[in-house]
Order: structure tokens, then C-alpha cells, then sequence
């Protein structure tokens, strides 16, 4: 039976996983490629733009009362061959008159993704039949388990002998196909 503790945790590790790629495909993408789209309406709150480019992620809104030029209506998209790769690294905001500009450097969100993700892969990692399911202790030579191979005595399964871990004090059954019980 799959508890759904461990079926959430496997969700979580595969949607961290696809996350962390799709972000580090934007990363190195947006080091040779600009991608933006830009939206201009007589609407303060609806006038932006948003630019992935040089490793960042650029949102901007544009506030036209301030402003003495005459805005239009106008939105449009686009995709530039960046020429030269280049990357920005530090987080800031600009702030002026008319503009309101925040840069995110696209290895933030990577790193947001990749660490949680990387320490579910690594603790979701499964014991070894020599090896206790808590501590991964080497159980080899203890509770009936063979020194060289890993494998349970007969004697041991068929009387259904358990062992102990030493070093985190767990019951250890050794009557299941010669597996540590995983409770």
C-alpha cells in the first residue's frame, strides 16, 4: 500500500524537479535571448512591461499622469538575439518620476527551487537490506545479518529473530524477505 505521505513527497519532488529545470533553461536562455512584453494604455495601473534578459527578470510600470509625453494605446511582444552574453547578478529597484523598475536575477528563483528539492531527493533515498531505514547504520554483523553479503541468515527468518540498531535504538525485522521493515 503507498501512504499518501510518500506519494505527496514523490508529487513534491518531480514538480521541484520540473521547476528547477524549466528555470535553469530560462536562465541560460535569457544570457543570449531577450523576450519582453510591453502593454501602454491612458490606464495608470495598466501600463508594463516584463523582460526576461541578461539572467533577470525585469517588471516595470509605467505611470503616464507623471509623465509629459503622450501615451498611447499600444501592447505589443518581442524576441532579440542579445548579442554578447551578459548576466546581471544583484537584485535592485528603480525608482523615478515615472518608472517603478524591479530586476530579479533568475538564480534566486533557482536556488528557491533547486534546495528544497535537492534535500527531498536526498532524504527520500532508499535503505539498503543491510542498512537501517532511520540512520542507514551499516546492520551488517548485527541481528543475524551477514557480514559479507548483507543478507539475512535463514536461521534468523525463519525464526523471525530481530535485531537492534545500535546507533538509533530501532527494532529491526528481519522476517520480511530479508528487508528491514520500514514502519
Amino acid at each position: 500500500m503507498k501512504f499518501p505521505r510518500l506519494i505527496t513527497r514523490r508529487r513534491a519532488k518531480w514538480i521541484g524537479m520540473s521547476f528547477t529545470v524549466a528555470t535553469a533553461v530560462l536562465y541560460v536562455l535569457s544570457t543570449f535571448v531577450s523576450i519582453g512584453y510591453q502593454h501602454h494604455d491612458e490606464e495608470p495601473m495598466l501600463n508594463h512591461e516584463v523582460q526576461l534578459s541578461a539572467g533577470r527578470l525585469k517588471i516595470r510600470r509605467y505611470d503616464p499622469s507623471r509623465a509629459s509625453a503622450t501615451w498611447y494605446h499600444e501592447t505589443y511582444w518581442w524576441v532579440r538575439w542579445s548579442g554578447t552574453p551578459r548576466l546581471n547578478i544583484v537584485p535592485h529597484v528603480e525608482w523615478n518620476k515615472w518608472t517603478r523598475t524591479v530586476h530579479v536575477p533568475l538564480w534566486l528563483p533557482l536556488l528557491f527551487f533547486a534546495l528544497p528539492t535537492a534535500r527531498l531527493w536526498y532524504t527520500d533515498r532508499r535503505a539498503k537490506p543491510w542498512q537501517c531505514p532511520k540512520c542507514r547504520y551499516d546492520l551488517r554483523g548485527v541481528g543475524g545479518v551477514r557480514r559479507e553479503s548483507g543478507e539475512v541468515d535463514s536461521e534468523n527468518r525463519r525464526t523471525g529473530r530481530n535485531g537492534v540498531c545500535p546507533e538509533c535504538g530501532r527494532v529491526i525485522d528481519h522476517s520480511n524477505k530479508g528487508e528491514p521493515s520500514a514502519d
